[in-house]
């Protein structure tokens, strides 16, 4: 299994007070990130036509590209995925025809993935606030939603780690932040990492014991 699907619930008790928004808390949030112990995890995993794929809870996925490839909005769609958030740059967007054929809202935030140790370039967070803004909104729902990028490291395993612990995070309760900084490192571990964007895990991994404002902007 993989070990990042669990670990809102390895942080504490998770016994959150949560501000509502769309009907829902983050209480509500972080009970829908959490997976049972039975096989539907293993089996999701292994049947998706998804490269890196990843269940992280049963409202969160994440990923490779989508591109125009049907099998992979159809599987995503058997999952119950309603909204796609995609940060990809320099490559296809996802097929808006496929998008409206299985009823999903495709969004798309360009990172560029070339803002890194190696070129001098800033780091696009302004639209990475906002995909967080639109993945927060869809959790809060209670709607599925996949993240992904081109190959689901970097730039997804980002967004996907701050949807992951703000309910922790903010909840206003106390938690173990070594513990948290250990499950993301898992994670990283689990789903990869590219050399190029040490940098951006480096920053990434720091949010469990000082995390950034925005995080829980309301």
């Amino acid at each position: 299994m993989r070990v990042f699907a669990c670990w809102v619930l390895v942080v504490g008790s998770l016994s959150f007070a949560g501000c509502k928004t769309s009907g829902r808390t983050v209480q509500d949030v972080a009970e829908d990130s959490m997976l049972s112990d039975d096989d539907s995890y293993t089996d999701t995993v292994t049947k998706s036509p998804i490269s890196n794929f990843g269940r992280i809870g049963p409202n969160l996925f994440r990923g490779g590209q989508l591109r125009k490839h049907e099998d992979r909005f159809t599987f995503l769609q058997s999952v119950g995925v309603k909204n796609i958030i995609n940060l990809q740059t320099f490559h296809s967007e996802d097929d808006p025809k496929l998008c409206s054929k299985y009823g999903m809202n495709c969004i798309r935030h360009s990172i560029n993935p070339l803002a890194n140790d190696w070129v001098h370039l800033k780091f696009d967070w302004a639209n990475f606030k906002a995909a967080f803004a639109d993945g927060k909104a869809s959790l809060e729902r209670g709607e599925g939603l996949y993240v992904h990028c081109y190959v689901g490291k970097d730039r997804t395993g980002a967004l996907i780690t701050a949807l992951s612990i703000y309910p922790t995070i903010c909840s206003g309760e106390p938690y173990d932040a070594a513990e948290l900084e250990k499950k993301i490192a898992e994670s990283y571990e689990e789903f990869g990492v590219s050399l190029p964007m040490r940098g951006l895990k480096a920053e990434v991994m720091s949010w469990a014991k000082k995390p950034p404002a925005w995080l829980c902007d309301k």
